[in-house]
């Protein structure tokens, strides 16, 4: 069993639409409504929550459904059961709320809808109600014996990742491959390039702007985020290994810490990674200068006089101090 909520404004057209009668099945449990009718509850709702003239969003709509594999064990007296503990758990005792169920799809549900304002005139809170009602309902479920969602998706999701035993030894064999190229590879586009030339395809993730922002693997069949195959080849890591950054700048490579892998393939990678960093202490002044150029100039790098002008420093520091003495002469003045 799943259940969420939502605080809304169109309480009337939400009645109309529950109770429908091509969508409703049977009324299931009510809490201080007289009436039989979506406009008879509405105009009961609307008397009491006058009251909250200052609240937008009068009304809560809770959307409560059950497992297939549940439905027919359970009994209308069930379901009654099921609302009247969802409604004493999230606190709507002094709420008028009427729920019925739905026959327009394959899949049980309940629509619970309640008047925000109670009948004391206070209203109700809806800080995490959605992450509440998901918490009722899966509570009932743990008491009724009944299928809980939430340990449905993870088991799906466990079940997903490890049921395939071409997929574990297709990932084993890419991460074998892959850090063995990372090894010996010089660059970013030298380590893609290797890499399809042992059958692994390196396909670029996109977001809906089109700015790259991370790569994933294919390799005999099987799809690998790059997280999966190791830190070492996610987007920005494949470029920091070798000094670099997606912009193209040069940036500071590391040695990568390979828990897993043979001492052979870390002292190499060590080695290659070491020289990175030598290439780039090297290149320090050209860099500076491309950095300058890449930035529109917004730094001036004097790469051949790093003494600078001692009369230009001079000069600055006098203005600077008569500045300060204007100022203190006008703060005295001001005394």
């Amino acid at each position: 069993m799943i259940a969420k909520c939502k605080a809304i404004s169109h309480g009337k057209e939400m009645l109309n639409y529950a109770m429908r009668e091509s969508k409703m099945e049977a009324v299931v449990a009510s809490n201080m409504v007289m009436g039989q009718a979506a406009d008879e509850i509405f105009e009961e709702m609307e008397a009491v929550n006058n009251c909250g003239s200052r609240c937008k969003n009068k009304y809560l709509r809770f959307e409560i459904g059950i497992a297939p594999q549940d439905e027919k064990q359970l009994s209308p007296e069930h379901l009654t059961h099921i609302v009247e503990e969802f409604a004493k758990k999230m606190g709507l005792k002094n709420h008028q709320w009427i729920a019925c169920t739905h026959k327009d799809t394959d899949n049980l549900h309940i629509h619970l809808i309640a008047n925000r304002i109670g009948i004391d005139g206070k209203v109700y809170q809806t800080d995490f109600v959605s992450n509440r009602s998901a918490h009722a309902a899966e509570e009932i479920s743990r008491e009724m014996g009944l299928t809980i969602a939430k340990e449905v998706k993870a088991e799906k999701e466990y079940i997903n990742r490890n049921s395939s035993g071409h997929r574990i030894e297709t990932k084993r064999k890419l991460q074998e491959i892959a850090y063995k190229v990372l090894a010996t590879a010089k660059s970013p586009a030298g380590l893609v390039t290797e890499l399809r030339k042992q059958g692994i395809e390196v396909e670029p993730v996109k977001n809906k702007q089109g700015k790259m922002y991370g790569v994933r693997f294919c390799y005999k069949g099987e799809t690998f985020k790059a997280s999966e195959v190791g830190r070492e080849f996610g987007f920005r890591s494949m470029f920091n290994h070798f000094g670099q950054t997606p912009e193209g700048q040069k940036g500071t490579p590391f040695i990568p810490k390979y828990q897993d892998e043979p001492q052979s393939i870390v002292n190499t990678i060590a080695d290659v990674a070491v020289n990175t960093i030598a290439e780039v202490a090297s290149n320090t002044i050209s860099t500076a200068g491309e950095v300058a150029s890449a930035i529109g100039g917004l730094f001036d790098f004097d790469t051949e006089n790093t003494g600078g002008d001692s009369a230009e420093s001079d000069f600055q520091y006098q203005l600077k101090k008569d500045e300060l003495k204007r100022k203190r002469k006008k703060r005295g003045q001001k005394r």
